[in-house]
């Protein structure tokens, strides 16, 4: 059995605060399906709905964000190789 355990599902602006990015860019990531979201509704009378972000997505990207981040400063302050 694993001591891991999944993260709650979160709203769009939770999401935006947590990766570092505005809430269009999660809806554009919703639409083109680079993140995982599901819709729920708003209540049981009301026939809206709105979208909430998987957290264990959201800290997929957060930790591909900080690799990638910390990749581009590593190649910033290498040496040029001798040609």
């Amino acid at each position: 059995m694993s001591d891991m355990t999944a993260a709650p599902w979160i709203s769009v602006s939770e999401a935006a605060r947590a990766i570092g990015i505005s809430r269009q860019a999660v809806h554009q990531r919703i639409q083109a399906g680079t993140i995982l979201a599901r819709k729920e509704p708003t209540s049981r009378t009301a026939r809206g709905y709105f979208w909430a972000v998987s957290g264990d997505a959201v800290q997929a990207l957060k930790t591909l964000r900080a690799l990638r981040r910390a990749y581009a400063e590593d190649m910033q302050n290498r040496e040029p190789v001798p040609t």
